[in-house]
């Protein structure tokens, strides 16, 4: 699929490396980007003008310069941050190659093949205790968002309790379950060009029972989309072969009180169980349906994405709910969508 976001034709990515480990360099695909290597602190200062996208540098590693101290490059490395061009050193990239390179794309809004290449899968999950604090609004809409948007592969999948809330919101005629695709082989559902596959919690006590077969059906489905996104609840008996297969966690909260307790209850059984596995995902906080800045205040300072309640929102499924929730999966998701507002409204005028 062709991202349009990133369609247009620029100029290839250009690349700072200011470091000595020789594997930095090698990891940087050389069909894909420019790189621009620089040995002095002054050296990195005339790099910069060149706008890159990217700055992998050990400021300690280099040859100070009279003229440009270690402590004027370290500043002027946090102004080009502040500019959105993502500063690392050596060591952080050699650990997370792949995603720095996404994201530094990402933000700098590049419109170049290499942002598709590098938006990597993200496996997330919806989730908290407390019913009714928007889990299901969510999920639609992000992925209804992210396939149009992105034109990437994209499944929505169901493991709540009770009945399926996702067949129930989206009504008409009922779609294939998970249930039916691992057992009988069937094609899942379309909605909006996003794979979507309901279930309710019968038919996952069913699928827990023959486990192997059905995370064999989920390793599929996850391997065929650019984002897999699970509509979940962490009593759902699919809930532990889950987790384990998660990039990111999006435990949503409402301003009431009994959703509050209980997310309290969730983020410390979350932190636990994130500590004893090897892979471990993100965790990340969304307040949903704020009313008033006093709503705010009880998970203040733990909250990454606070969403005001905006029932039109909520019906029509709007980018609104789902843009800030895509940046934290894809961070530069709303800077992006921002450049691409100005430009239409400078096409306009």
């Amino acid at each position: 699929h062709k991202m349009n976001l990133f369609s247009r034709k620029t100029a290839v990515p250009l690349i700072l490396v200011a470091t000595r480990e020789a594997k930095v360099i090698e990891s940087i695909p050389a069909d894909t980007f420019t790189v621009r290597e620089a040995f002095s602190t002054m050296g990195v200062l005339k790099a910069i003008q060149a706008s890159p996208r990217l700055m992998i540098v050990d400021p300690e590693a280099l040859v100070e310069v009279d003229d440009l101290p270690r402590a004027a490059l370290r500043a002027a490395l946090d102004a080009a941050e502040e500019d959105g061009i993502p500063v690392v050193t050596s060591d952080r990239f050699i650990h997370a190659d792949e995603h720095i390179l996404e994201e530094s794309l990402l933000r700098a809004g590049s419109r170049s093949a290499a942002a598709i290449r590098y938006m990597t899968p993200r496996v997330v999950l919806i989730a908290n205790y407390c019913g009714g604090v928007g889990k299901t609004t969510l999920s639609l809409a992000v992925t209804r968002r992210f396939s149009q948007a992105a034109g990437l592969g994209t499944a929505l999948i169901e493991a709540g309790m009770g009945g399926s809330s996702i067949n129930a919101r989206l009504g008409g005629d009922e779609r294939p379950s998970l249930y039916a695709v691992v057992t009988q082989d069937t094609h899942p559902g379309q909605w909006h060009n996003v794979d979507v596959y309901p279930t309710d919690n019968r038919e996952a006590l069913a699928l827990a029972s023959d486990i192997d077969r059905t995370t064999d059906v989920l390793d599929s489905i996850i391997e065929q989309h650019t984002l897999s996104l699970f509509d979940t609840f962490p009593g759902n008996p699919l809930w532990p072969h889950l987790i384990v297969r998660a990039t990111d966690i999006l435990v949503v909260a409402a301003p009431r009180t009994d959703a509050i307790a209980q997310t309290d209850v969730m983020l410390g059984e979350l932190g636990d169980a994130v500590a004893a596995m090897d892979t471990k995902p993100r965790i990340h906080l969304v307040l949903n349906m704020v009313r008033t800045w006093g709503e705010k205040l009880p998970l203040e300072g733990q909250t990454d994405v606070i969403l005001k309640y905006d029932q039109k929102a909520a019906q029509s499924l709007s980018v609104s709910l789902a843009d800030p929730v895509l940046n934290l999966l894809y961070p530069g998701w709303q800077k992006q969508k921002k450049r691409k507002q100005h430009k239409d409204e400078r096409e306009k005028e």
